[in-house]
């Protein structure tokens, strides 16, 4: 899993100040903070954003932020050499060369030269080509960052980009989220270890500060298969959706001598939808007096929470710092509680090296005190949290984080789900996966891996209650709907509850990104062995990639957002006024979920709750 930065926020007498933490996505912990972005005047930026073209790309001339000398101004990450080679027929006449299975550097990065302004229009610009590969490999990809260099590498943008055979230029535009001074940024291209080599060349970060808008700038078309309007997954899915979200719910209104009340009024409004809507959230942020904001918006669209950190072992054991406590997490768990929202725990047990207290690595070389060690930490917080959680991700990757499961034996996982049972009966226990529903390299082998792994515990008899998957795309990993339904196909087969643990949609591009997140949204939402999806943040001050799907830092509604708000409380939500006929009964096919009723007849009222199962509910008021 990429490392990547959470740009998180200090709310300091109700102004919002910039603070960072580095993270892994979805599951990292965070180094200290530090004043990375400068604070500076609140120009809005939603209208940066949805702006319409000014029309003078190509006019304006931006001022660049990279050295004068050009390649020659390069610098690797690693402690390896950089090779710049020659290059014909093309606008530049050299290029750097990357390989990641050789000596040779494959990260490089450049120190920019002049400062940035929260606001300005940025278009990055290079050229790539694989190298040395008489078969292109179709995976290759880039990363591109323009990141901050002081303290905590807080990311500014950060893309990957596919890289074919041939020169092929491509464009990263982007709007600053906030100021950076002058050389307290680097542009940084990284090759993932073990990908073919590549040349990288025509390189530039051009600043046009307020004169063009993000819709001036080039960039590169991202398309999905099955975007299409008339794409046939979207009749099936509706249908689905009809057949296995919705059930009856009637109602029969009575006078007191039991005589049916014919056209009485009946008011159906729907409070709480039966599936899982989810955010990931930051327990300091629950609890800080000054981020009213933030919380306002998590309950109003959300019903379920997974603790980004606080839960994870590494917090818990103070390798983050003393922010991370469990008196935190209590009063946490307290508040969510208090609004009726559920609670998801991650992670009991991330089985590698990075992800669990650096104490443990102690005992490598004694694997009978490191899986007692084990034990009592599942056993101890499990216990704990007893009755506290909907449902734990007992293990997280235990296909990439594998180093302490190959050490302890391949039933360490089972012992666990065993061991975390022990602990809390009342709690569902899951074992969650990346790279799953993402395009990704080895997205199909990680799929019949996971499916693999949890049949054995399910043939076992060893308590998994569900599957979790992480959902993290970007421009070169969006899967179409047929892929995420077929994969959602397979793994429902194993009989357990399926719930996407981390959702994040990292694109450039808001408008698509509004679209795919209604379709992944829709495909989830249609298949009914799903039972939940979590996106990873939902406010760029507090997503772990900075680019989280409803809000700008500013709280301006991304149009992500709006769709997402759209579909989870107005589609996907049943509000009706019905009368009741001669029978007495009032009846409407309704999404599942709680509801508040109104009935009226006359001068008589009554108010009154229910729950709308998949059984359907059936209600006899009598009205006195």
């Amino acid at each position: 899993m990429r490392a990547l930065v959470t740009r998180r926020r200090r709310y300091v007498g109700g102004t919002v100040v910039a603070a960072l933490s580095a993270v892994a996505l979805g599951c990292g912990g965070p180094v200290p903070r530090s004043d990375d972005l400068e604070p500076a005047a609140e120009i809005a930026l939603a209208p940066r954003f949805t702006a319409a073209p000014t029309g003078l790309y190509g006019q304006v001339r931006g001022q660049s932020l990279l050295p004068a000398d050009g390649l020659r101004g390069v610098r690797p990450l690693e402690s390896a050499p950089i090779l710049v080679a020659p290059v014909e027929g093309q606008a530049f006449g050299e290029a750097i060369r990357c390989r990641g299975d050789s000596g040779t550097a494959r990260s490089v990065f450049f120190k920019t030269t002049s400062s940035i302004e929260r606001g300005d229009a940025i278009l990055i610009s290079f050229s790539s080509r694989q190298l040395g590969s008489l078969t292109p490999d179709p995976e290759a990809i880039i990363e591109v960052r323009l990141e901050t260099t002081r303290g905590s590498r807080a990311a500014l943008v950060h893309q990957r980009v596919r890289v074919g055979s041939a020169w092929q230029q491509a464009f990263v535009p982007l709007i600053a989220p906030a100021r950076v001074r002058a050389g307290d940024a680097e542009l940084v291209f990284r090759l993932s270890p073990g990908q073919h080599g590549l040349e990288l060349g025509g390189v530039s970060a051009h600043n046009y500060g307020l004169a063009l808008t993000l819709a001036d700038l080039p960039r590169m078309p991202t398309t999905y298969a099955g975007m299409e309007p008339e794409a046939s997954w979207r009749a099936r899915a509706a249908e689905s959706i009809e057949r296995t979200r919705k059930g009856e719910l009637s109602v029969v209104v009575t006078r007191a001598d039991g005589e049916p009340v014919v056209g009485a009024d009946v008011v159906v409004h729907q409070t709480r939808s039966h599936f899982g809507f989810g955010t990931a959230a930051s327990a300091e942020l629950l609890l800080t007096p000054s981020a009213s904001t933030y919380r306002q918006h998590l309950v109003n669209s959300f019903n379920l929470v997974t603790l980004e950190n606080d839960l994870k072992w590494p917090a818990l054991a103070g390798d983050w710092g003393e922010g991370f406590t469990r008196r935190r997490v209590d009063e946490a768990l307290g508040w969510l509680s208090k609004q009726h929202i559920d609670v998801r725990g991650t992670s009991l047990v991330w089985p590698a090296w990075p992800h669990v207290p650096a104490t443990l690595r102690r005992l490598e070389n004694d694997p009978g005190k490191l899986g007692a060690a084990i034990e009592e930490h599942i056993t101890e917080v499990a216990a704990a949290l007893h009755g506290r959680l909907a449902s734990w991700d007992v293990v997280n990757n235990p296909i990439n984080g594998r180093a302490i499961t190959d050490l302890l034996g391949a039933d360490s996982i089972e012992h666990w789900l065993r061991t975390a049972r022990a602990a809390d009966a009342t709690v569902k226990l899951a074992v969650s996966q990346d790279g799953v529903l993402a395009t990704n390299t080895g997205a199909d082998w990680h799929r019949d891996e996971l499916e693999r792994i949890l049949s054995h515990l399910i043939k076992r008899g060893a308590p998994l209650d569900a599957i979790g998957l992480h959902a993290h795309f970007d421009a070169v990993s969006l899967t179409s709907p047929e892929k995420l339904l077929a994969t959602l196909d397979q793994l429902a087969r194993l009989g357990r509850p399926i719930y996407v643990t981390e959702l994040s949609i990292n694109l450039q591009d808001e408008a698509l990104t509004a679209r795919y997140a209604e379709d992944f949204y829709t495909a989830m939402f249609s298949h009914p062995a799903v039972d939940a999806v979590v996106m990873w943040g939902f406010w760029d001050g507090a997503a772990s990639n900075g680019n989280a799907l409803l809000h700008r830092t500013d709280w301006s509604l991304k149009p992500a957002g709006a769709s997402y708000l759209g579909i989870t409380q107005k589609r996907w939500r049943t509000d009706a006024k019905l009368t009741t006929n001669a029978q007495g009964q009032a009846t409407v096919r309704a999404f599942l979920g709680d509801y508040d009723l109104e009935v009226t007849s006359g001068d008589k009222r009554k108010r009154l709750s229910t729950t709308l199962g998949p059984g359907g509910a059936a209600i006899t008021v009598t009205l006195e």
